[in-house]
């Protein structure tokens, strides 16, 4: 026992530092999982084809999708069919959730969709136009799920942003952007997911 003791023990000392690299590589590491996450703005709203929409609208900040922004966002669903998509996460302005929506009947996708707060429009005047900071600018989750039964699978995490975001790159807003992706990306990690967003969001996520 002594003897084999010693001829492990001088077999040990003749392994030089240029060949360990090579008995760690005898041992592979766990494959590395690469999660896909897919982000996209909503279709054409209300507001944008018809200028006079806003003037008789109960919400004139939350303009609806007009029928050209829900057949293109259908047709996303349909060339995303095989993207694997497991999850569609939205902004809750209802043309993102009217695209998520459609997208989702694009995808043959049954279960509905998940609302992230952390995904609306950027909170500033530059962008809602007139807006009352003290005014809902949203329907609040009961009117959702009315809306929308049993499609809505969760409430937010988080609250709405505040008012006075500012814009761009090194922005509050984008910055909120950029963390809400990671946070969605991590709470449904490994899936894929689809995030139904506005335009800030892209450049955010870019």
């Amino acid at each position: 026992e002594r003897g084999n003791q010693a001829d492990l023990e001088s077999i040990a000392s003749d392994v030089t530092p240029a060949q360990t690299p090579q008995l760690q590589s005898a041992v592979k590491p766990p494959p590395r999982v690469i999660q896909q996450i897919y982000v996209m703005r909503h279709g054409e709203r209300e507001d944008c084809a018809d200028s006079t929409w806003a003037d008789t609208a109960e919400r004139p900040y939350d303009p609806p999708l007009t029928a050209k922004g829900e057949e293109a966002a259908l047709q996303v669903g349909r060339d995303l069919r095989n993207a694997g998509i497991d999850f569609v996460v939205s902004s809750p302005f209802l043309r993102c959730l009217q695209t998520a929506m459609k997208v989702c009947e694009g995808l043959e996708m049954k279960k509905g969709i998940c609302v992230d707060y952390g995904l609306s429009e950027v909170h500033s005047m530059d962008v809602i136009h007139g807006a009352n900071p003290l005014e809902t600018l949203v329907l609040e989750d009961a009117e959702l799920r009315k809306l929308y039964p049993g499609k809505i699978l969760c409430q937010s995490p988080v609250s709405m942003p505040e008012w006075g975001e500012t814009r761009g790159v090194g922005s509050t807003s984008w910055d909120r952007l950029f963390e809400a992706t990671k946070r969605i990306a991590a709470q449904y990690s490994p899936s894929t997911v689809l995030l139904v967003t506005h335009g800030d969001a892209i450049g955010a996520c870019i």
